[in-house]
């Protein structure tokens, strides 16, 4: 039977690989960020002109 030395503490190489893989892992697993900016703002667009078409009928919807 052979007997294999393995150092306990890994060199910083190491952990710093470690640590950008679980870095990069977690980055590629986030959710995409979304934006309900745009359609709140198109919405209130549009509620705005439907407003103002009521107002002045001669207005285009």
């Amino acid at each position: 039977m052979t007997a294999i030395a393995v150092p306990v503490h890994r060199p910083f190489s190491h952990r710093a690989a470690l640590r950008l893989g679980r870095a990069l892992t977690a980055w590629g697993m986030r959710q995409p960020a979304r934006h309900n900016r745009h359609a709140e703002l198109v919405a209130t667009v549009e509620q705005t002109r439907d407003r103002a078409a009521r107002t002045l009928p001669q207005l285009p919807r």
